[in-house]
């Protein structure tokens, strides 16, 4: 398990060089990445560690949203397979990362022909990649998160 905090210094730093596409400055205040990941050699416990995983982010999302710190994003590096982290990004910087795929990559290159990972045409929908990292993201003002 492993906490990284997101402070809001973050945010205002790279709203003042022109902002990134992640929408993170959506959140007020500081807020903390919550990373659970799972290393195990045998295929057959796949569906246990799944089951685990799946619990346990479950239940920080349920407390999260409880006390008020929940933020619907993502980190698309830590993802779980099921998750969506291009989605969480917010609607406006997913359309602003699929009009420059349109202007520099018509092809769809990299869209449909690199193999893995989440893709701009899956933002929204859940179970685009690859993986059994998962993230949540919260804050923790005021000692919650």
């Amino acid at each position: 398990m492993e906490l990284q905090p997101v402070p809001r210094i973050y945010t205002t730093q790279s709203l003042a060089q022109g902002g990134n596409v992640m929408g993170l400055d959506r959140f007020a205040g500081n807020n903390i990445l919550f990373s659970f990941d799972a290393t195990w050699t045998d295929p057959a416990k796949d569906t246990a560690v799944r089951r685990l995983s799946t619990w346990v982010l479950g239940n920080i999302t349920e407390y999260t949203k409880q006390v008020g710190a929940w933020r619907p994003w993502q980190y698309l590096n830590y993802a779980m397979e099921d998750q969506d982290p291009v989605g969480s990004y917010g609607e406006g910087n997913v359309e602003f990362l699929r009009s420059v795929s349109e202007r520099y990559d018509e092809g769809k290159v990299f869209q449909r022909l690199v193999t893995g990972g989440w893709k701009i045409e899956g933002a929204g929908r859940r179970g685009r990649g690859k993986g059994f990292n998962f993230n949540e993201f919260g804050s923790f003002e005021g000692g919650a998160g």
